[in-house]
């Protein structure tokens, strides 16, 4: 099985300047990775997920988040905004994780992941470290962790 998240998958300090943008060019970045059937589909499920519950979580953090059919590799991106962008109502995000399930996959994968992200996310050195780092191994080996 492949790393649920790589180097390719990681991005930082984009000048993205809303939410579409974001959604599209990590849904585009997990598709040129060939991880996505139809990337179109992909972010109409990240979409119907946003639209019943936003994603954003505090702390300047998003987790737009699709389990799909659309999805043909368990898979994380991450991206870091030069800029805060408005995610939902007043909350604005300068931090983003993608998560990409296919849908055949057994129980609550996407749920371990938001779990294991979450955990790590409440610290603020972690925070601080995926903000500021210019090096895409460091963030990489701190968002590996195992899904069981």
């Amino acid at each position: 099985m492949e790393k649920l998240i790589n180097e390719k998958l990681i991005f930082l300090k984009e000048e993205l300047d809303s939410k579409d943008e974001i959604i599209t060019f990590m849904a585009s970045k997990i598709n040129d990775e060939d991880r996505l059937h139809d990337m179109d589909k992909y972010i109409e499920c990240v979409y119907e997920r946003e639209n019943s519950f936003p994603t954003c979580v505090g702390f300047h953090v998003a987790i737009p988040h699709g389990k799909s059919g659309s999805v043909k590799t368990p898979t994380l991106a991450f991206v870091s905004l030069k800029n805060d962008v408005v995610w939902h109502c007043d909350d604005s995000v300068k931090l983003v994780f993608m998560i990409a399930v296919p849908s055949e996959y057994e129980g609550n994968f996407h749920l371990k992941v938001l779990a294991e992200l979450s955990k790590n996310l409440m610290h603020d050195e972690f925070r601080e470290k995926l903000l500021c780092s210019e090096d895409k191994g460091e963030i990489e080996s701190m968002l590996s962790f195992s899904i069981v």
